[in-house]
């Protein structure tokens, strides 16, 4: 039976996809098996089973959301299919914390009975501003993601026992906020183009007309905003706005990469 490197991620800008494939490209190359990609981000791909193959390594990447694992991803892993496959996770965040999403991840991967490998916190530009995490991840973060996955790959090949991966974070987990309420305005320039409407991962923009949102779907990823070619999705909530300015004065400064092997 031919291995398969899955990468499986949920990413609404983009950001954690690259990691996630990097990491996944690279250990294509190690074992030299195929890569396949699963993009959780939109609805109708969640929906969709997935079954690890008996030799497949699974790659798994996500946005942290609030130190957890986006909230609408947990019933996802929980139907992914497999036996004691080896599991990489590929947590991102925007330059705060990834608080206990990783710790989180592991226990639900172990849980299912997969083997989590490695772990990887890694930067990305933060949804919010593009004043935190600017760029990330760039060519260095995914530089750094190839080197994690030769360092995953020697553990795979060299490992047998069945010691659960250390990764920090804490139980219970961060409690889950209450959330904002809040939808993207719409300016001017838009021109009906749908591209937010198609990038939204919760389907909270009409397809009828992409200036009415649905502010009790809508999880602030700001798909839609970094989707729009004219830039004319924004935010306006106020309390938002208070939360960048936080992010901008308290974690502008760069953050490394933390990996657990």
């Amino acid at each position: 039976m031919e291995r398969k490197i899955r990468a499986v991620y949920f990413s609404p800008t983009h950001g954690t996809k690259k990691l996630t494939v990097k990491t996944a490209g690279k250990l294509s190359d190690i074992f030299v098996a195929e890569t396949e990609e699963a993009n959780l981000t939109l609805v109708k791909e969640r929906e969709k089973e997935i079954e690890l193959g008996e030799k497949d390594i699974l790659v798994f990447g996500f946005p942290v959301y609030g130190g957890r694992i986006p909230l609408l991803l947990e019933p996802v892993i929980k139907k992914i299919k497999g036996n004691g496959n080896p599991v990489v996770i590929m947590a991102v965040y925007g330059n705060r914390d990834f608080d206990d999403a990783i710790l989180e991840a592991r226990d639900i991967f172990t849980e299912k009975g997969f083997k989590v490998v490695s772990a990887g916190a890694f930067i990305g530009e933060h949804s919010y501003t593009k004043n935190v995490g600017t760029g990330r991840p760039d060519t260095e973060d995914q530089k750094e993601a190839e080197e994690f996955a030769v360092k995953t790959a020697e553990k795979i090949k060299n490992e047998n026992d069945a010691e659960i991966l250390e990764v920090s974070g804490n139980k219970p987990y961060k409690e889950r906020s209450a959330g904002i309420v809040a939808a993207p305005e719409t300016g001017e320039a838009c021109y009906d183009c749908m591209k937010c409407a198609k990038e939204c991962p919760v389907s909270a923009i009409s397809f009828e007309n992409p200036r009415i949102a649905d502010a009790n779907k809508c999880i602030h990823c700001c798909a839609c905003v970094k989707a729009c070619p004219v830039k004319a999705k924004y935010f306006d909530n106020e309390m938002m706005k208070n939360f960048s300015v936080m992010l901008e004065t308290k974690f502008a400064e760069k953050k490394e990469n933390i990996i657990f092997i």
